[in-house]
């Protein structure tokens, strides 16, 4: 489908946004995103008015950017880990995390549009406001580990800036494997709860779909035999001063 934009534009006539369902059925969260964002809502259905994302620079450094239904003229196609957020007219927002994706731009004229795909390695992870879910655990997991990573990395940063080795704090980035990072994060939760029978019983469902999913990656040969640690990928990838 990435390779498609007619059959893109053509889904996206009647949504404002697409989740895109993995190829193998029984996987928790989605394999890529569509967005479109119209000069003029529908009216039909949710219409989203922007999107905010956590977007890569060429020389690293980490940006937030707001994107509406005008062309940009540049714009980085490496998403960060982190928040998908997209709003309505109303603020109404809808809530999606990822491991790090792709960002790609499809320009619609007929409908006044641009659509934005992002594409993952690891799933796409809609929150949702049921509580008590796979991927609200999963996300809040995850977020947990990032506000750490910024906390150590807002520390590093000071303490270089003491030294006088940078002027001012610009977190900058690595490109980070979205799979790596997400089968870090499965492994880090699956030992933690082996470890800790209390964490078990009061997570029973929680712990049973992390086993399940370790599983299909092991099944599919795609389970590391040493799984990478959040400290391999990260340290050096959250500053490069």
């Amino acid at each position: 489908m990435w390779n498609d934009s007619e059959q893109i534009r053509a889904l996206m006539k009647d949504w404002g946004y697409y989740p895109l369902p993995h190829t193998t059925p029984d996987r928790p969260g989605y394999a890529g995103l569509l967005v479109a964002l119209r000069r003029r809502p529908t009216g039909q259905h949710y219409d989203p008015q922007k999107v905010t994302v956590h977007l890569r620079e060429p020389m690293g450094e980490i940006q937030t950017y707001t994107l509406n239904w005008l062309l940009p003229s540049s714009l980085p196609q490496h998403v960060c880990p982190g928040p998908i957020v997209l709003y309505d007219l109303h603020d109404k927002r809808v809530h999606f995390f990822t491991f790090g994706a792709t960002l790609e731009m499809i320009p619609d004229p007929e409908e006044q549009a641009i659509i934005y795909g992002f594409r993952s390695s690891a799933p796409i992870f809609e929150q949702s406001e049921q509580g008590e879910t796979f991927a609200n655990h999963l996300i809040a997991e995850a977020e947990v580990t990032l506000g750490k990573l910024k906390a150590q990395l807002e520390l590093k940063m000071r303490e270089l800036e003491e030294e006088g080795k940078i002027q001012e704090r610009r977190p900058r980035s690595q490109l980070i494997d979205p799979t790596a990072f997400y089968l870090a994060t499965l492994y880090n939760i699956a030992r933690r709860y082996e470890q800790s029978p209390a964490l078990r019983q009061m997570y029973p469902h929680f712990y049973h779909a992390i086993e399940v999913e370790k599983t299909w990656w092991m099944d599919h040969d795609q389970w590391p035999l040493t799984p990478p640690s959040l400290r391999d990928i990260f340290p050096q990838c959250l500053i490069n001063a």
